[in-house]
């Protein structure tokens, strides 16, 4: 198994620097490592790895109605993601990593992302939720959680109180 990453991914991990104690291209070898341990037969592939070692912290919590929520725009990012002020990152061991199969070599994956946590469904306004059922779970799951608030990350311009996406719940009634 080969592991790519390409210089549109390096520019969309950059949101993801500060989230790591470890450089994170470092910790390609003991994902491969890991997934070679599988037997990988999909072409998309999502995964929750423990890392064996504190790599990061993790940015996604969930969310309690007393919380104070906000929505914004991260950096290089069009979609409005719900923020939750005044808490603080956990060290974790675990790493997400999003690869997709090349087209041409089923042995070689590009590396789409990977972020110190857990996994998190795609955000509501993601144009590659491709079902009902899909965007459902991932409304649900954005109701009860959030990214940690880091004004350094976003577009400030773009942070409002209300949910931008809310006509999207419709789906859920």
């Amino acid at each position: 198994m080969k592991i790519t990453i390409s210089n549109r991914c390096k520019e969309h991990m950059e949101a993801h620097k500060a989230d790591f104690i470890v450089e994170w291209t470092s910790l390609m070898r003991r994902v491969k490592e890991i997934l070679l341990q599988e037997t990988i037969q999909e072409e998309f592939i999502v995964r929750e790895l423990n890392m064996g070692k504190a790599i990061g912290y993790e940015k996604l919590i969930k969310t309690k109605e007393t919380d104070t929520i906000v929505y914004a725009k991260r950096l290089n990012r069009e979609l409005y993601t719900r923020f939750v002020k005044y808490k603080t990152a956990a060290l974790t061991h675990t790493m997400v990593v999003i690869l997709n199969q090349d087209r041409y070599n089923p042995h070689k994956y590009d590396l789409v992302t990977a972020y110190p946590g857990r996994i998190a469904y795609k955000e509501p306004e993601d144009l590659n939720i491709l079902t009902k059922q899909e965007l459902m779970g991932s409304l649900e799951f954005w109701q009860q959680h959030a990214l940690i608030f880091d004004e350094a990350n976003i577009d400030v311009t773009t942070i409002r109180a209300s949910c931008p996406y809310r006509h999207l719940y419709t789906c859920l009634e």
